[in-house]
C-alpha cells in the first residue's frame, strides 16, 4: 500500500512541475468532492497506522482538517456534497453516503491518531445519520436530504438494498473499534440482521 502511495505521490510532484505544471493548475481548480477526500485521509490515516512515517501523518492530517474545515455543515450538521475550487459549497445536498465515508475516514484517523476532538467529529456524524436519516418506524435509512434536513424531493433515491446498508455497516464497524457506544453496536447489529431481509 505504501509503495502505492509513494508512486502516487512521486507521480503528482512530476505532473505539478516543468512542462506539466498545466496539470497542477487543473487540480487546483476542480472542484472538490467529499468522498475522494473521505477516502484520501481513510488510506493515509491507514499508511500513517502502518508505517509510522511522519509524511503520512501531515498528510493525513491536512486531509481531516479540510474535511472537517470546508465540507463540515457548521450550520445544520452533517457534509457537503462536494465544494468548489476554493472550499466554497457547491452542491449541499445531504448524502447518507457521504455521512457514512466521513464517519469511516474520520475514525480511521482517530485509530491512527487517538485525535480525541476528530473523534467527535465522527460521534456526532453517527448521531445525526441516526436522528435524521433514520425512519425510526421502519429501521430504514433515507439515502438523501436537502441541506436544511428537509425531503430532497428533486433528487432520485437509492433502494433499500445490501449494498446500501453495507455503506453504513462498514463506517460504523470501523468507528466501533475506537468507541465502543451501546447505541453504536445496537445499530450495527441491526444493520447485520436486515442483510437477510
Amino acid at each position: 500500500m505504501t509503495e502505492r502511495i509513494d508512486a502516487f505521490s512521486i507521480d503528482i510532484q512530476d505532473a505539478t512541475s516543468g512542462t506539466l505544471a498545466i496539470w497542477k493548475d487543473k487540480l487546483n481548480a476542480a472542484p472538490k468532492g467529499v468522498i475522494l477526500n473521505a477516502r484520501v485521509l481513510r488510506e493515509l490515516s491507514e499508511a500513517y497506522r502502518i508505517t509510522r512515517k511522519d509524511e503520512f501523518l501531515i498528510a493525513a492530517t491536512e486531509a481531516k482538517d479540510y474535511l472537517i474545515n470546508n465540507f463540515v455543515d457548521h450550520k445544520y450538521g452533517g457534509v457537503y456534497w462536494s465544494l468548489d475550487s476554493n472550499g466554497e459549497r457547491l452542491d449541499t445536498i445531504k448524502l447518507v453516503y457521504a455521512q457514512a465515508a466521513a464517519i469511516n475516514a474520520i475514525s480511521e484517523y482517530v485509530l491512527a491518531t487517538n485525535d480525541e476532538s476528530a473523534l467527535r467529529h465522527a460521534q456526532n456524524l453517527y448521531e445525526l445519520v441516526e436522528k435524521v436519516f433514520k425512519n425510526p418506524d421502519t429501521g430504514k435509512y433515507v439515502d438523501v436530504l436537502n441541506r436544511d434536513w428537509t425531503p430532497a424531493t428533486e433528487v432520485k433515491t437509492t433502494a433499500w438494498t445490501k449494498l446500501f446498508k453495507a455503506s453504513l455497516l462498514e463506517p460504523y464497524t470501523n468507528l466501533y473499534r475506537i468507541w465502543q457506544n451501546p447505541r453504536l453496536r445496537g445499530s450495527i447489529d441491526r444493520l447485520l440482521d436486515s442483510l437477510d431481509k
